[in-house]
């Protein structure tokens, strides 16, 4: 008699409760982007420096992966040759900052990363419709060498991002380009 594959848990992304959430155990291979999540992200969060957004399976507590936000202010001439085209007469422009995103180690390889940076993405994309975003940045983390960032930086060149001239970990995506990729936000 044939055994049924079990369904995977459903999985949710959801705003971080410290109290409800379980990070203790949590562990993604990048100690600084651990450390976040253990140490800091409650009280950055309760002092409102940045908001973390976490990924559960259904019924579970115990986090698989998370990501991080917060606001950002972008230099116009930061962007060089890759800056948008009708920018009003400013010197810097609105921008959502996504300072952490990891997945655990049990999860990695399963798609949970590309997931939350969709959920990120998507979440911006949202807030634009309220406050005035122009832009989606991140800083590709280097911990891992040569070869891992590399691998880094082009998961997220796929996904739409484009580089800042001058600062090579730098990234960024407009939020039109999120809008044209997902016309149902």
């Amino acid at each position: 008699m044939p055994v049924e594959a079990e369904n995977p848990p459903r999985l949710s992304i959801e705003p971080f409760e410290p109290g409800r959430h379980e990070r203790a155990e949590f562990s993604c291979g990048v100690a600084r982007l651990d450390n976040f999540l253990r140490l800091s992200a409650r009280k950055q969060q309760k002092d409102d420096f940045t908001r973390a957004f976490v990924a559960v399976a259904e019924g579970s507590p115990t986090i698989l992966g998370y990501y991080a936000l917060n606001t950002h202010a972008v230099g116009i001439a930061e962007l060089g040759r890759s800056r948008p085209r009708r920018v009003p007469g400013r010197a810097s422009l609105p921008a959502v900052y996504l300072s952490m995103i990891a997945v655990d180690k049990s999860q990695q390889g399963s798609g949970l990363g590309t997931d939350l940076l969709i959920d990120a993405l998507l979440r911006a994309c949202r807030v634009s419709m309220e406050v005035g975003l122009k832009l989606v940045i991140l800083d590709v983390i280097d911990d891992g060498g040569e070869t891992v960032f590399r691998r880094r930086k082009e998961f997220y060149r796929l996904m739409g991002f484009e580089n800042f001239s001058d600062h090579p970990q730098r990234m960024f995506m407009t939020i039109g380009t999120i809008r044209s990729m997902f016309p149902e936000v």
